[in-house]
């Protein structure tokens, strides 16, 4: 391996790029963990008594939300089932709440890593996409919402996993572990 030096590229070590790039949404987004919840979070969340309960979790694989359905959206089950797990795990503390949605964008972030460098982007222009992507501030609602911008973290979240899925020699049980190893997903990383 030749030395570092003038032409010569300095190639950051994977765990190091992850860290850089989870710092740079923190430093973006950081801020967001004093909010409190919206006008929408107290709606969506607060006031929505089919989360707060989980025995109203077979209701939700069948999709009958009954008297609910003004509050919850049907079509999003995936956020209704995040939702609930953050209602169970934080109760009415808004910052595990705005903590679950940082982890999913920095999650999906290290993604954006991992599908750059899959795509044959240089070590350097995938780790700068992965910045790019961590602090832009068009993450700002997904980021600052506690309710209304995770069904898009929770999107971007499967979309990447999948896509590190297409572009990798994997098996599904390693598209799997890819949610506690994001960004490894791809090959090359």
């Amino acid at each position: 391996m030749p030395e570092p030096g003038p032409g010569v590229p300095v190639r950051w070590p994977l765990p190091a790029r992850l860290a850089a790039v989870a710092l740079a949404a923190l430093l973006a987004y950081g801020v967001s963990l004093r909010n409190v919840f919206s006008w929408d979070d107290t709606h969506f969340i607060l006031n929505n008594a089919f989360l707060w309960y989980s025995h109203d979790l077979p209701r939700l694989v069948g999709i009958d939300t009954g008297e609910h359905s003004a509050i919850l959206n049907r079509a999003r089950p995936v956020w209704i089932l995040s939702a609930m797990l953050d209602v169970q795990v934080w109760g009415k503390d808004p910052f595990g709440h705005h903590l679950t949605s940082l982890v999913l964008h920095i999650l999906n972030a290290w993604l954006v890593l991992g599908l750059a460098r899959a795509a044959g982007a240089s070590h350097g222009a995938a780790l700068a996409a992965a910045l790019l992507f961590a602090a832009h501030p068009l993450a700002a609602e997904p980021v600052c919402a506690a309710s209304l911008g995770r069904p898009d973290l929770l999107c971007g979240l499967g979309m990447g996993l999948i896509a590190n899925r297409a572009n990798s020699p994997m098996t599904l049980k390693g598209s799997l572990a890819a949610l506690w190893r994001p960004g490894l997903v791809a090959t090359n990383v």
